[in-house]
């Protein structure tokens, strides 16, 4: 989620906190209202074009208002992120996204995978700014406001409340070059939620954090109003993010295959044991 640097045009890439595109969505098929959404995978396999194995899920049905993607590296979490925000498709078997209330249903595959405008649901916080420019953080945010909302959308208001929840108002006066990590983080959720989303997916959105920077991250998704999935490596995050809330879900990935759907607070131990065994395996 950290600051990538600036493009040979003037794009400045704000990391791995993406909003999900939904390519299977048409103009017209988004209710009016905001909506919990549950995200049904059924026999879903991805492979890269190189034929690598990434990902089998057989049957999962995502419904939680968080779930955290726990597995060791190369177990399948980014590939699965990344079927869910749109950014690919299932090489076999349906991803499906329904509204809680049913009224709604959409259903991708690999033979069917059309885009949508980002005025619907927006994709990554790609941010073009003028070349030789450093935006400050302000600036940042009111861009993604007016992308999201369009001009003479209140776009002051909208980018100092989006400033207060992501715990950047006294920054928005600074350079985005001058950021340190965690206010680079800050900024990316700021910049996804500008849209007012669904639904956040975020990869490893505590990435080089640690001790109080990651509990105000943690603070900050929680407080976000969005549904979200993440992933992360970082139990101690998990572990915050899991306090007080036994209806979070963590999935367990495993060697690219689904091993466990549980309570959050049962997905840190799984991990805790799927880090012993590969220890235990290279100590062998």
């Amino acid at each position: 989620m950290t600051r990538r640097g600036h493009g040979s045009r003037g794009t400045a890439y704000y990391g791995a906190m993406r909003v999900p595109r939904f390519p299977f969505l048409r103009r017209g098929d988004v209710p009016r209202s905001r909506q919990a959404l549950t995200i049904g995978l059924r026999d879903v396999d991805y492979s890269y074009p190189d034929g690598t194995h990434a990902l089998t899920m057989p049957s999962c049905d995502i419904s939680s208002p968080v779930t955290v993607v726990v597995g060791l590296n190369g177990s399948g979490k980014t590939t699965l992120l990344r079927l869910i925000a749109g950014e690919l498709s299932p090489t076999r078997g349906t991803l499906t996204v329904t509204t809680a209330d049913g009224s709604h249903s959409w259903s991708t595959s690999g033979k069917r995978n059309r885009r949508v405008p980002d005025s619907i649901v927006s994709s990554t916080r790609t941010i073009t700014i003028p070349a030789r420019r450093d935006p400050t953080v302000a600036d940042t945010v009111s861009a993604s406001v007016r992308d999201g909302h369009g001009k003479g959308s209140n776009t002051l208001a909208r980018t100092a409340d989006l400033l207060a929840v992501c715990h950047l108002s006294g920054h928005g006066a600074a350079a985005v070059s001058s950021l340190d990590s965690l206010h680079s983080h800050l900024l990316s959720l700021a910049t996804a939620l500008a849209h007012d989303p669904w639904l956040i997916v975020a990869d490893e959105p505590t990435r080089g954090l640690e001790g109080p920077q990651v509990r105000e991250v943690a603070d900050v998704l929680l407080r976000c109003g969005a549904q979200i999935v993440l992933s992360t490596h970082d139990m101690t995050f998990a572990t915050l993010m899991a306090d007080g809330h036994p209806t979070f879900e963590a999935l367990v990935l495993d060697r690219g295959a689904l091993a466990a759907q549980c309570p959050l607070s049962e997905g840190v131990r799984r991990y805790d044991a799927l880090i012993d065994a590969a220890l235990n395996g290279r100590a062998r």
